[in-house]
């Protein structure tokens, strides 16, 4: 099973990031690796998604890019500046992961997501 997370998790690199659809379900999200959290956030809750944050992950709750958006359930302290957001649909869970934009004045950009 590690392996076809791993291959989920890669996919939208693979594929360009434009549409990810989880093998196991019907589901599918339209997401471009680079687009902002903003923008994707928007498009996930008009397709049905809810924010749904992981509480259990422990690290800073707060967006260095300053986008306070439900959705958010972490981010990493040090390093790249790595950020998840968690959603749920459907009983199917999806993540979405973010690294800060080059310009400070954006929010993040998303790098990749999977649904659980």
């Amino acid at each position: 099973m590690k392996g076809l997370r791993f291959a989920l998790c890669v996919l939208p690199f693979l594929s360009g990031g434009a549409v990810f659809a989880d093998s196991m379900s019907s589901t599918t999200v339209q997401l471009q690796v680079g687009q902002s959290i903003r923008a994707a956030d928007a498009s996930l809750l008009a397709s049905g998604w809810l924010p749904q944050p992981d509480q259990s992950i422990e690290g800073p709750r707060r967006d260095p890019s300053g986008s306070a958006l439900p959705a958010l359930s972490a981010c990493s302290g040090t390093g790249v500046g790595f950020c998840r957001y968690d959603y749920a649909k459907d009983r199917q869970r999806l993540s979405v992961v973010t690294v800060p934009a080059a310009s400070s004045d954006l929010s993040g950009l998303v790098q990749r997501w999977w649904i659980d």
